[in-house]
């Protein structure tokens, strides 16, 4: 008993926890470079007080709040931190006042500020970021990135920052929902265009050298849409759906575990991982269901799935209580990070990072940089 009770002590001590099955979680620790926002600038938007927040109170006014940082990866070597940022609203108009995305690209190695700009942009019509995307930014490549605001894409180069080419997005009506999403390859964009009264969408598959559309299809609506080279990954209330280019769909997980629905993302031209309520796992689009493991979802809580661009490694934030335990890690209120790769059904890495909620990790995902209170922190991991 001593001996088990020593090993244990040890490997504690030393960050990593070793599952039954001889697997090794490694938690992070130490981060590489921490960056005070603040420092750079950043400052936050006005409050407005609950007497003039309440008194002009509609769900239009609550889903177009967008506070909060923001991370994105251009390349491992610069990260960028936005914000939607306004004007004071207090008994004002909340549909009038100005609105601009601000965004700080930043050093990796040494966080410090690269470049630093502004757009205008519009309040946000829907909260579910992948459904409309107005004040957001996408990598789209190496040496690519997309800035989504003012009811327009706006295509910048990675290098010098130069605006390359823009393209409106028309008809931008109450209810026109626009979003977009970079297609792995760096070739296309993804361009969705829904309406709130409407339950199906129009996709196109946009170059992303002139934002012209090279392929255009209409569908149900999906939820949690991913970007492929040449389909659509999305569920529906029949499961998880492919969408190609010329309009086919068919299931690409028929697995119980698949059912729930969910969030989302790339892994790599045919691999996406999946995470709801129930259940993580990674589906081959052509051969269905790779692997999953069961959430116990009276005892845990999943948010927030996402991968990095160049695919193979993706996380997700876990919440437990009642002394829960997932893969043999225990869980509590406060925010953890289970970072996992493509071909493992258990996590590589593990980050608890508290109270924050923010995170994003590089293309190549050997870094990951999560943001709480203004202040980000970016680890090294292999």
């Amino acid at each position: 008993m001593r001996q088990v009770l020593l090993r244990f002590a040890v490997c504690w001590l030393c960050g990593n926890l070793v599952m039954g099955n001889g697997t090794t979680i490694t938690s992070l620790r130490k981060p590489q470079v921490v960056i005070d926002l603040a420092r750079l600038g950043w400052k936050d938007s006005p409050p407005e007080s609950d007497k003039s927040f309440f008194k002009t109170y509609s769900i239009e006014k609550l889903e177009a709040m967008d506070g909060g940082a923001k991370l994105l990866y251009l390349s491992n070597d610069v990260l960028v931190a936005y914000h939607a940022i306004q004007e004071n609203q207090e008994n004002k108009d909340w549909r009038s006042v100005r609105r601009e995305l601000e965004a700080f690209f930043i050093s990796t190695h040494d966080g410090s500020l690269v470049f630093r700009q502004r757009w205008r942009t519009r309040w946000r019509k829907d909260s579910r970021d992948l459904w409309e995307s107005e004040a957001r930014i996408i990598r789209v490549s190496g040496d690519r990135f997309l800035v989504h605001a003012d009811a327009a894409l706006m295509l910048y180069s990675s290098t010098d920052y130069r605006l390359l080419k823009a393209k409106a997005l028309e008809p931008a009506g109450l209810g026109d929902l626009w979003g977009a999403q970079s297609v792995p390859g760096g070739r296309y964009i993804l361009l969705r265009h829904g309406h709130l009264s409407r339950m199906y969408a129009t996709y196109e598959w946009l170059t992303s050298e002139t934002l012209e559309t090279m392929h255009r299809t209409e569908s149900y609506e999906l939820s949690s849409p991913t970007a492929m080279e040449e389909s659509i990954v999305g569920d529906t209330r029949n499961g998880i759906q492919e969408l190609t280019w010329d309009g086919h769909s068919e299931a690409a997980c028929r697995s119980h575990a698949c059912l729930e629905g969910g969030e989302l993302t790339f892994l790599g031209p045919h691999s996406v991982a999946f995470l709801s309520r129930t259940a993580v796992g990674v589906i081959d689009t052509d051969h269905g269901l790779s692997w999953a493991n069961d959430i116990d979802p009276g005892n845990i809580q999943v948010a927030d799935l996402q991968s990095a661009s160049l695919g193979k490694r993706f996380a997700f934030l876990v919440w437990g209580w009642k002394n829960a335990r997932f893969h043999g890690e225990r869980l509590d209120r406060h925010s953890t990070l289970l970072i996992y790769d493509l071909d493992k059904s258990v996590p590589v890495y593990r980050l608890d990072v508290g109270d924050g909620n923010v995170f994003a990790l590089s293309p190549d995902g050997t870094q990951i940089a999560v943001s709480h209170d203004n202040i980000v922190k970016v680890y090294s991991m292999k």
